[in-house]
């Protein structure tokens, strides 16, 4: 956020179906239980990201920045695919951003 801005963190438990995805979020598999999850919400008011740019942020090695190594956004990806979790963003132009983060609990 260049100019500032509002960055908020909310976390709640939420009951969800799961069906995994790939990094461009097409499925691979269908069917799955519903379980309970933490979810993390990681919301900014800041410019918001590019309509092209959000279909490759989880990509390895893409970055829109000029000293940027496009490794953060694709770790992340990957740690929450290894807890079987999910992370989803969605992001308005000139408005922010918002990535949601789900981990599953104990049963």
């Amino acid at each position: 956020m260049p100019d500032g801005g509002v960055f908020e963190l909310k976390a709640r438990t939420v009951n969800k179906v799961i069906h995994p995805r790939d990094r461009r979020q097409k499925a691979f598999v269908s069917g799955g239980k519903e379980s309970i999850y933490v979810e993390i919400a990681v919301r900014d008011s800041g410019i918001g990201i590019e309509p092209e740019a959000k279909k490759a942020i989880f990509d390895p090695f893409f970055t829109t920045k000029p000293k940027g190594t496009g490794l953060g956004l694709s770790i992340v990806y990957r740690i929450i695919e290894e807890h079987r979790g999910e992370i989803s963003v969605d992001s308005e132009l000139g408005k922010g951003t918002i990535f949601k983060l789900l981990l599953p609990t104990e049963e």
